[in-house]
């Protein structure tokens, strides 16, 4: 994944609140982390992170806040 590419990605999940459902936003985010779970790439761990914490706030607002 290029840089340019993983911007985009992160942009777009910074943006769309409200545009996906709870459970779209985590079935696209956990297709993220496990696109680049392997990675060494600095850029893909950059948007695995990012996409795991979409995640949470996602299931977070499905399921409630687990503490």
């Amino acid at each position: 994944m290029k840089a340019k590419e993983a911007d985009a990605i992160m942009e777009f999940l910074e943006n769309c609140e409200g545009l996906l459902s709870n459970h779209e936003m985590m079935a696209l985010c956990d297709g993220l982390r496990i696109a680049n779970d392997d990675s060494r790439d600095e850029v893909k761990n950059v948007v695995w992170f990012n996409a795991t914490g979409h995640y949470n706030k996602a299931f977070d607002k499905e399921y409630g806040e687990f503490v």
